[in-house]
């Protein structure tokens, strides 16, 4: 986790933003903890002013998001399958 956030919190990571989402999109998102998690678009609000709802795969948690807050993830980050569960 101190790996993804130290890669998309230096400033040339603007280069890695997402431009358009698009549902089902694996990607990094940063929320409102302030910092990046592995994430998957799972529906784009346009109503909302270009945001997207969000699973973060490595915690299970939903969140909306702006668009603009997404980045493109790079490969070194997707050797691990998401580690969240569903518990019903």
């Amino acid at each position: 986790m101190k790996e993804m956030q130290e890669e998309y919190s230096r400033h040339e990571a603007d280069y890695q933003k997402v431009l358009c989402p698009y549902i089902g999109l694996v990607c990094a998102a940063h929320v409102e903890d302030g910092k990046y998690h592995s994430a998957q678009v799972t529906e784009l609000l346009q109503d909302e002013g270009m945001m997207a709802r969000v699973v973060l795969v490595d915690i299970g948690f939903c969140r909306v998001v702006q668009s603009c807050s997404l980045r493109r993830i790079s490969d070194k980050f997707l050797v691990l399958p998401a580690m969240a569960i569903r518990v019903s």
